[in-house]
């Protein structure tokens, strides 16, 4: 019963972290849609600064785990959160592995956080193309993630 319980701990706060990231991304999408379209953003400028810093961190947190867990036989970043680890395998999956899930290659990842680095000198078309499809990733991900919240496992 304690680790069914600690797993829901754990489920929780990563669904929490989740939809924070999915918050930033769609701050920056919005953004960059709004560059693109000559339009205004009414977002201020360290709206749109915490939101790049929560995704760039975040991105290299998960480069980081992906990269260590790439060094081992089972794919596995020993001492990492579980919720993480099973986030960070989903970039290390082969594409036969992967069925029914989008495939994302740990490569795109280091690609969006230089893009997010760029500012607003980066090329927003393809910056809204990665973190459509990162969101994409991570909203998989939180999805699981709300099932075992909410016993719908």
């Amino acid at each position: 019963m304690e680790t069914a319980g600690k797993n829901d701990w754990l489920a929780s706060q990563s669904l929490e972290r989740s939809l924070d990231i999915i918050s930033a991304i769609n701050r920056i999408s919005i953004h960059s849609k709004l560059q693109l379209a000559g339009m205004k953003d009414p977002a201020t400028s360290e709206e749109l600064t915490s939101a790049r810093n929560v995704l760039t961190n975040f991105l290299g947190v998960l480069s980081a785990l992906i990269d260590k867990a790439e060094g081992t036989e089972d794919k596995i970043a020993f001492g990492a959160d579980p919720r993480l680890s099973n986030l960070a395998r989903k970039f290390l999956a082969h594409p036969a592995q992967n069925a029914g899930s989008i495939l994302y290659r740990a490569g795109d990842l280091k690609e969006l956080k230089a893009l997010l680095q760029e500012g607003d000198s980066v090329e927003h078309e393809a910056l809204i193309k990665g973190l459509a499809y990162f969101r994409s990733v991570l909203e998989q991900h939180a999805q699981a993630d709300a099932a075992i919240v909410f016993n719908e496992v």
